[in-house]
């Protein structure tokens, strides 16, 4: 059986559809994909300095995903989207 059959198969039973699952790269909560902020880290617009929004989610480039909680959002703009090294505190 082929995985459209069986995807297909599924949908007429009223079975819910696959949703994608990102984690916020800040609390590390697992949320849905279209609930998370994307910023893409090199952006071919702009001056390229820093991470870029990314609201349609996709453009190319190496993604990180944020939840829209204020704490979130306040705490990827103070870290300027760096990547957590050894040793920093979350």
């Amino acid at each position: 059986m082929m995985a459209e059959e069986r995807n297909g198969a599924a949908r007429a039973k009223g079975e819910a559809r696959h949703v994608p699952m990102r984690m916020c790269a800040v609390c590390r909560r697992r949320l849905p994909k279209h609930e998370l902020r994307r910023f893409v880290a090199r952006s071919p617009i702009g001056d390229g300095t820093g991470p870029q929004p990314d609201p349609s989610q996709t453009m190319p480039g190496r993604g990180v995903y944020v939840c829209p909680e204020a704490v979130c959002m306040e705490k990827f703009r103070r870290r300027e989207g760096r990547r957590k090294e050894k040793g920093d505190r979350a």
